[in-house]
């Protein structure tokens, strides 16, 4: 081979080799949020009615990069949606963010933590970001209508923060509720509301019932039913214009007769809400059973300098007596 063909050649493979590094995306590094940037990045977000049941939205930013950048983000050791699968993405360039959403599995007793990582793919090069993620375990409470605090485990270091759920109830709260037929349909979180407080250097969580809460409201029904009968029927009995009053006898027979069903209606009544406490009949019944709701908070957590390193998700099985 000639001397000149032999340069010809050399310079045709790395020209070729220019090329080919020239269209990949190199330097790429990303982040999951900031509170402290300029302008801020989107954090973490918890959305109860998220798309394909994935309540919570990490926002995949590209913060490094000579162009956009591909990457892919794995689930691992951890009980979240993402683990055994990976999940793919790119982002057009610094500053732009990608949405990224994840479901968690049933909460253990005990925490659990993962991590979820994103690395560059698809021919883009860089380091890799790793976010960590923990649900903690579970609190059980039994409670009726009004306001209780519970205290809450936080396992990672940082800086806490729990923002209201996004969407979907009208009554701020830091948490959604469900029930065993999923969400309220109505956008009311069950009339039930979370805050958070510190009180003693412990993370509280307020828990606040409404009266308005369904599981209240059926037994309510019932004692305004009963009342109601109560009352209208001596009403009807009472008035001259109704249709007992167009015939004397007619009237003092079917009035005695509708006395007699109250009567009966209101001795029945009494076996169960007024049982005697001696002798007799007593009215032996077990009560209906609590309403079960799953209560759901997510917090992000930040270093020093803003920049979102975890997840903490916590899980509350509350027992609404009526």
């Amino acid at each position: 081979m000639s001397l000149s063909r032999l340069v010809f050649t050399s310079a045709f493979v790395l020209a070729l080799a220019l090329s080919a590094s020239y269209g990949q995306a190199t330097g790429c590094a990303f982040s999951f949020g900031a509170t402290n940037g300029s302008p801020a990045q989107p954090v973490p977000t918890f959305t109860p009615a998220g798309p394909n049941g994935r309540p919570f939205n990490l926002s995949i930013t590209q913060v490094q990069g000579n162009s956009s950048c591909n990457w892919t983000a794995t689930g691992t050791d951890g009980p979240f949606f993402l683990d055994g699968f990976t999940a793919t993405g790119a982002n057009t360039g610094i500053g732009t963010s990608v949405s990224l959403p994840f479901a968690s599995s049933l909460p253990t007793q005990t925490a659990q933590a993962g991590t979820i990582t994103v690395s560059p793919s698809g021919g883009s090069q860089g380091t890799s970001s790793i976010l960590k993620v923990t649900t903690e375990g579970y609190l059980q409470t039994t409670a009726t209508s009004g306001q209780f605090t519970e205290p809450l485990t936080v396992s990672q270091m940082g800086t806490l923060v729990i923002p209201n759920v996004a969407g979907g109830s009208s009554i701020p709260t830091v948490c959604g509720a469900s029930d065993p037929n999923g969400l309220d349909v109505h956008g009311n979180n069950f009339y039930i509301s979370c805050s958070t407080q510190l009180s003693n250097g412990q993370l509280q969580l307020a828990i606040t019932i409404s009266p308005s809460t369904p599981a209240l409201q059926n037994r309510a029904s019932i004692l305004i039913l009963f009342v109601a009968a109560a009352i209208c029927i001596p009403a009807v009995l009472l008035t001259r214009e109704g249709a007992l009053g167009q015939n004397t006898r007619q009237r003092l027979r079917l009035g005695w007769h509708l006395i007699s069903t109250l009567a009966l209606t209101l001795l029945a009544s009494s076996l169960f809400f007024l049982p005697s406490c001696g002798g007799g009949f007593k009215a032996s019944f077990v009560p209906p059973p609590p309403v079960s709701y799953v209560l759901t908070i997510m917090g992000y957590v930040t270093d020093a300098n803003g920049n979102v390193t975890g997840i903490e998700i916590f899980t509350d099985f509350l027992n609404v007596e009526k």
